[in-house]
Parts: C-alpha cells; sequence; structure tokens
C-alpha cells in the first residue's frame, strides 16, 4: 500500500508540474505562426514569370516578331514605350558619367570613368530593357507560392508599407515605427503596414504586435532556399517585396534606419507619391562605385562586364518607392527577385569575406558585394543609364540614423504587462484546480496522506509559478 500511494505522491507531481510547463509553453509559442508545409510533389513544378500573373500558364519567353524576324517578349511594346515615355519627359534629369576619368580619382572606391573599359551598353534604351528582362528565371512552384502565401490575408489598399525586424534591430525599428505613426500615417487613409519577422524573441514580437499598428508576419525561411537564412544576404529582402507587389499601387520599403523628417505634410507626401507614379520609382543616392563593390559573378549574371558600372554610384535599398505599374513589376521587381533566388547574383558563395569594404589602392573590381543594393543599383543603371537622377529621392523626406536606438514600445507597454500577467495567473488557477481536483478525488484516503502531501506540494508548486512569473514580468518590464 506505501508503495501504491508513493506511487500516486509521484504522478501527482508529474501532472502539475506537467500542466505548468504546457501552459507556459503555450505562452511562449502563442507568437509564433506554424510554418505552412508543402508535400514534395511540388518540388518538380515551375512558375514562370510574370510573376504577377503568377497562376498564368501563358509563358513569358521571347517569340520571334513576324517582320524584323527578332526576339520579341511578350508585352515589350508597351514596356518599350513607358520607358522612351519617361526617358523623354525628364531628359533634364542627367549626370554625366565621364567626368571624373580613374586616373584623376585618389579614392579607390568612388564612382570614376574607366577609359580602359572595351565593353559599352547597347545604345537603344529598348535593348537594354530587354537584356534586362532576358535574366528572369523560372521559379520553383513552391518558392513562389511560399511568397504568396504569407500575404494571402493582406487586403489591397493604395498604399503599402513594408518593413523587417530582428532582434538585433529590436530598437532601431522601433524609431522607423515611430516617425511612420507620428509623420506619415496621420496624412494618409487607405494603407496598410507590414513587418517582417525575421528573427524577434516571442516577447519582442508581443510588444510588437501590440504597439506598431501592423500586421507582423513569419518570413518563410523554412520554404526558401537555405541560403535566404543567412539575413546578412539580403536575398530576403526582394522576395518580402515581392509578395505585395499585387496589394498596392504604391509600395514603400524602408529598413529599419529610416526615418522620416518632421516636416512631412499632407502636400508634401502629394507631391513624393505623385513624383513617383510618373517616374516610377525613388530611391536614395549614394557614393561609391557599383563595379568596386559588386562582386563578377554578378555582373556576368546580368551580361555585362565590371568596368561598366565603374562610373555609378550605389543606391541605397535602405528606402525604396516604387509605384507598380506594369513595367515596375516585369523589368525592374522581376529580374531583382530572379537574382535572389540564384546563388551566382545575390547571396554568392563564400560572401561573408566580401560585405565590408576596405577602401585601400589600389582599386579593384568586386573588392565587396552589396547584394539587394548592387542588383537593383545594375538595373537601373542599366535601363537609365546617363538619366538615373530621374528616380532619385529628394533629401527633404527622410534620413538615414543607423544604430539610433528608440524606446517608442517603453510608456506602451502596460497593455502587454496586463496581458502577460492574466496568463501568469490563469496558469496558476489552473494549477490550483488540478490540486483540487486530485484532493476531491482521494478524500476519505487516511492509509497514506496523500491528501495531506498534495496539498502541501501543490501550495509549493503555485508558489514557485508565482515567483516565476514574478521574474518573467521583472526580466522584460
Amino acid at each position: 500500500m506505501r508503495r501504491v500511494c508513493a506511487g500516486a505522491r509521484a504522478r501527482t507531481g508529474y501532472i502539475v508540474t506537467g500542466v505548468s510547463a504546457l501552459a507556459l509553453l503555450l505562452l511562449v509559442m502563442s507568437s509564433q505562426s506554424p510554418s505552412h508545409q508543402r508535400g514534395a510533389s511540388h518540388l518538380n513544378d515551375v512558375i514562370t514569370w510574370p510573376f504577377h500573373r503568377l497562376f498564368s500558364q501563358d509563358l513569358i519567353l521571347p517569340a520571334r516578331d513576324n517582320v524584323s524576324g527578332n526576339l520579341k517578349y511578350e508585352g515589350e511594346d508597351e514596356l518599350s514605350q513607358i520607358l522612351t515615355n519617361r526617358l523623354s519627359e525628364f531628359s533634364t534629369d542627367t549626370e554625366n558619367l565621364t567626368r571624373l576619368p580613374c586616373k584623376d580619382v585618389k579614392e579607390p572606391d568612388l564612382e570614376c570613368f574607366d577609359s580602359t573599359c572595351n565593353a559599352k551598353f547597347a545604345s537603344s534604351p529598348r535593348d537594354r530593357m530587354r537584356q534586362i528582362l532576358a535574366t528572369r528565371l523560372q521559379i520553383p512552384a513552391h518558392y513562389m507560392h511560399a511568397m504568396t502565401s504569407s500575404t494571402r490575408n493582406i487586403a489591397s489598399h493604395k498604399y503599402a508599407f513594408v518593413t523587417a525586424g530582428s532582434s538585433n534591430h529590436y530598437y532601431e525599428m522601433q524609431g522607423l515605427i515611430q516617425s511612420l505613426h507620428q509623420h506619415v500615417f496621420p496624412h494618409l487613409s487607405n494603407f496598410t503596414f507590414v513587418l517582417y519577422d525575421l528573427g524577434l524573441t516571442p516577447f519582442e514580437r508581443y510588444v510588437t504586435e501590440k504597439n506598431c499598428g501592423c500586421t507582423v508576419l513569419d518570413f518563410p525561411f523554412s520554404e526558401m532556399p537555405s541560403f535566404m537564412r543567412h539575413l546578412t544576404c539580403y536575398a530576403w529582402k526582394p522576395v518580402a517585396v515581392g509578395s505585395l507587389m499585387d496589394k498596392a499601387e504604391y509600395l514603400v520599403w524602408m529598413d529599419a534606419c529610416i526615418r522620416w523628417n518632421t516636416s512631412t505634410t499632407s502636400t508634401s507626401l502629394d507631391t513624393l507619391f505623385q513624383r513617383c507614379r510618373q517616374r516610377g520609382h525613388q530611391c536614395i543616392n549614394d557614393s561609391g562605385s557599383i563595379a568596386v563593390r559588386t562582386v563578377q559573378s554578378m555582373t556576368n549574371f546580368y551580361g555585362d562586364q565590371q568596368c561598366l558600372y565603374s562610373p555609378f554610384g550605389e543606391m541605397l535599398s535602405g528606402f525604396e518607392m516604387f509605384y507598380m505599374d506594369r513595367f515596375t513589376k516585369e523589368v525592374i521587381l522581376e529580374p531583382w527577385i530572379s537574382c535572389a533566388f540564384d546563388q551566382r547574383c545575390m547571396c554568392v558563395k563564400d560572401f561573408f569575406w566580401q560585405f565590408h569594404c576596405t577602401g585601400a589602392p589600389p582599386r579593384q573590381y568586386g573588392r565587396c558585394h552589396r547584394f539587394d543594393q548592387s542588383s537593383l543599383g545594375i538595373i537601373y543603371s542599366k535601363i537609365l543609364l546617363d538619366n538615373r537622377p530621374i528616380i532619385y529621392l529628394p533629401p527633404t523626406y527622410v534620413r538615414v540614423a543607423r544604430e539610433e536606438k528608440v524606446d517608442w514600445f517603453e510608456p506602451r507597454k502596460s497593455s502587454v504587462v496586463v496581458d502577460t500577467l492574466g496568463v501568469c495567473l490563469a496558469v496558476n488557477l489552473l494549477c490550483v484546480l488540478v490540486i483540487v481536483g486530485l484532493m476531491r478525488c482521494c478524500r476519505g484516503c487516511t492509509l497514506c496522506g496523500l491528501c495531506e502531501l498534495t496539498l502541501g506540494f501543490g501550495v509549493k508548486v503555485v508558489v514557485a509559478e508565482l515567483m516565476v512569473s514574478v521574474c518573467f514580468l521583472w526580466a522584460f518590464v
């Protein structure tokens, strides 16, 4: 009989401890959405561009023109006309690409004209556009479906603001969110704000969802190529943008370091979006030669020699405003996304040593790599050439504040504390109910003293749970 009662005491402890552990586990996992798993039968399926007509069975492969006999892409005439109109309308927005010969430039990574480069760009904008269109890949269907499935519940709006966050940029991200809520969102309607979770802790995500005024989505790393999990490769960024390309008329990507200026008004925003509509894109111009800061395999991917991009400075990919017409989707975003999925292009092998440029002489092409930034810079440089200033963002709208940490969520944590405390108390109440239920089952048992032992053990468990709850709150509040 003593052996039976000892076993009962052990089972009582296991049950109480198990229930407590399960409840706490549910608390931790509540903010994590399960990844959607697809069967192996999808692995050999292929989705062909254009991506924004994802489920179309039409091939985007070029066909022979009946008149000229040249290869011609579907919709090429319309796309070429859009490009020609923009180049004509903003023909005065130019920069002199030959103003700085490399022999006269002391800084080894500054943009300059390489007079020894024998390669040339095609003179026709249409031909340059066709060369970019040729880089679009046929992406396996399960990757493409993973892109769209994460945003399938996002409704369409006129404006979509998109960013991403991880633990190492948690406070930097709060500065962006603060500037949006204070300087942008009060002037707009019909917009959505999406934040991709790239590695927030459960508590950081919980606080973010409570305070950001946004939709937090899991990035589908488990359904993407393994190299995309290297966050500093930035191959995930074109995919995040692509997942929302059909959800808005204007899509604005912002890194965590972007801050909207306090001078932003309804009128200035209207002007900015109208400017973006006319020009197709707005971004931040920067210095540093694309040729020096891009590995050769990427320029090979686009069919060019590195020296062609020596005169072009980098374009910061931390802020990108797209007008989502057909040209942007097919000529800009689809080649950019294709590059992200090809390891010869964006997330190249052994990329770790290529991340930082030393800036030391002599001048060397491919000294380092800028991943998504290099790819987008190549696409726009090739298409626009000396008309690239068409897409430069005026400096009055945003600023870059790297490493600027803001604890904007701190004053808003009270509701989170209350919710968390409520869950903790519920866990303790559940433990008490289990203990009381076991004691009722043992009523009248006088042989082994199990009731007294259960009560004593239960009280200790409840006290321990309360201490854990207090420590949990103290650690995060």
